[in-house]
């Protein structure tokens, strides 16, 4: 697969000013990653102007640039009307000349456990898997991921949106053999709206999905707004799915006839959910045994950051789980760190995109059982309010200052959940550093 000056003209439209002879495999949005022979695409935002290093990007060997505007470079340049869009449109191209299998996945959480999780299983499998990496899931980061397949077996897509209108984008970007919904929860309302609009922005996946799956509850939220739920989904809520069962720290799979237990390295329940699913999306597209798929699951670890489990000082036990959080994803968490055995602390910060619901949802957290709670961040003073056992604080610097006081040992398990913006990572050396 590869682009020349036409084919890159009839992906995405636009007026040549100049010409390339030779082929070009890869785009680049970021001239720090630029190499030799690449095509640059100038996108542009609130904070920054990809046309202001067309200089830069001739210097590092790029072969030509996508441009929405006039430009004075010596570089060949592709005029567009929209350098987002016509990132989008070669996306596009590029993924409609893949003869390997695309997932997609969405959801309000878990979409980067799920994602991880069905990487690992599948090239356990025997698989060559391209997949989403960090959270390169919105409208620049899976155009950049589908222009990342080659010669892959199966690609791995996470779609994550926060406005209206993004999903039909990105469902039109990534044209799924099977599209995933993990769950709803009030992610991103702040540019959703409430929940009916975020069921129905996260659905509009399933409309170019060519299968696809509803994780635990999706299908009862479409119920509950009547949307239609397209006749090729396969419902986690159905009774003929994988049905899983958490006892302590083994998880009981059953499908049909086939049987068999997993041992977690966490009493994580919803791990169990996403290995359900995980199983599901598997077995939708290849043959493989039930004993086969579920020996896949060996070695598997969580993604880092994502309720990650790291021996912390005095041998105490810290669950990094800082990278992103939700009501539903809190929740879960705070579930885990329940059914440990030991002392429990949480240190909780904000949860961002939540909208007008903020405070609510904040205020709302389940924290009975936890013996020791840090809440961080102004959005979390709604709880502390409601909390008499919590501390709050302002910011993870002051959280830091607490943290030195406490005496921890081998009993103490310690939990920390937030949204990323928070910076709540910044606590794992204090908690891991003898």
């Amino acid at each position: 697969m590869n682009f020349n000056a036409f084919t890159l003209q009839m992906a995405c439209g636009g007026l040549w000013h100049g010409n390339i002879t030779e082929p070009c495999q890869r785009i680049s949005t970021d001239t720090r990653d630029l190499k030799k022979g690449d095509v640059f695409i100038a996108l542009h935002g609130p904070h920054f102007d990809g046309h202001a290093y067309l200089e830069e990007a001739a210097k590092k060997g790029a072969i030509a640039a996508i441009v929405d505007r006039e430009v004075s470079s010596d570089l060949p340049c592709l005029q567009v009307h929209d350098t987002l869009q016509a990132y989008a449109d070669i996306a596009a191209t590029w993924r409609q000349q893949f003869t390997g299998q695309v997932i997609a996945i969405t959801g309000s959480y878990g979409k980067t456990s799920l994602r991880g999780l069905l990487e690992h299983m599948l090239k356990n499998l025997g698989y060559q898997v391209a997949a989403t990496h960090a959270n390169e899931n919105n409208l620049i980061g899976v155009p950049k991921s589908i222009l990342r397949i080659r010669q892959e077996d199966i690609a791995i897509i996470e779609c994550g949106i926060s406005e209206v209108t993004e999903m039909a984008q990105l469902s039109k970007i990534t044209s799924p053999d099977i599209g995933v919904i993990t769950g709803f929860s009030p992610a991103h309302a702040s540019g959703l709206g409430d929940m009916k609009g975020i069921v129905r922005e996260k659905s509009t996946l399933l409309e170019t999905s060519h299968k696809a799956i509803l994780g635990e509850g999706v299908s009862h939220w479409m119920h509950r707004f009547s949307m239609h739920i397209p006749t090729h989904c396969l419902d986690m809520d159905h009774p003929d799915t994988v049905s899983w069962q958490l006892k302590g720290y083994t998880l009981n799979l059953t499908h049909a006839e086939h049987q068999a237990q997993v041992d977690l390295s966490l009493p994580a329940a919803h791990w169990g959910q996403n290995i359900a699913l995980a199983i599901e999306v598997i077995s939708m597209f290849t043959q493989h045994s039930f004993s086969d798929v579920i020996h896949s699951l060996r070695d598997w670890q969580p993604v880092k950051g994502r309720l990650e489990s790291i021996r912390g000082i005095n041998s105490c036990c810290v669950l990094n789980d800082s990278y992103n959080a939700n009501p539903a994803s809190m929740s879960a968490a705070l579930n885990t760190l329940r059914a440990l055995s030991g002392s429990s602390t949480a240190i909780l910060g904000d949860m961002a995109e939540l909208g007008q619901c903020s405070a609510e949802q904040h205020k709302k957290l389940d924290v009975s059982g936890i013996e020791r709670l840090l809440l961080v961040g102004s959005q979390m003073a709604s709880l502390a309010k409601e909390t008499p056992h919590a501390t709050w604080v302002e910011n993870p610097k002051e959280a830091l200052a607490i943290i030195a006081t406490w005496q921890l040992s081998q009993h103490d398990n310690i939990l920390i959940k937030a949204s990323r913006s928070i910076g709540l990572e910044q606590l794992i050396p204090a908690l891991t550093e003898k």
